[in-house]
């Protein structure tokens, strides 16, 4: 196992706003795919109990990190998808001249 996936399995246990994130994850993808805001989604997982943070910015910090990092049992179709996406487009290829510009001819030798 790598460096980064044991760190980020070490600090997801001592995180439990992001656990109960992860637990309620689909939930969440699906109000927000109804159109619903992060902001009511918070307000209804907090009327129902769950521990989603004591502030609206703590529950939004573990849902853009579960953005980046899907968790593996509901986000395999979006990883799979970011990574369909990055594979369409073609490599940049470096050029010597990307600092150069042509349009004002230098006075220097």
């Amino acid at each position: 196992m790598s460096l980064s996936k044991r760190a980020l399995a070490r600090a997801a246990s001592r995180t439990p706003i992001r656990n109960e994130v992860e637990k309620v994850w689909p939930d969440i993808v699906e109000a927000r795919d109804a159109g619903a805001s992060l902001n009511a989604i918070f307000r209804e997982l907090k009327a129902d109990g769950k521990n989603v943070g004591a502030g609206y910015s703590s529950f939004r910090n573990a849902v853009r990190y579960f953005d980046e990092n899907p968790p593996t049992t509901s986000g395999a179709k979006l990883l799979e998808q970011r990574t369909q996406d990055q594979a369409d487009t073609p490599p940049a290829k470096p050029s010597r001249d990307r600092f150069s510009d042509q349009r004002h001819l230098s006075d220097w030798g």
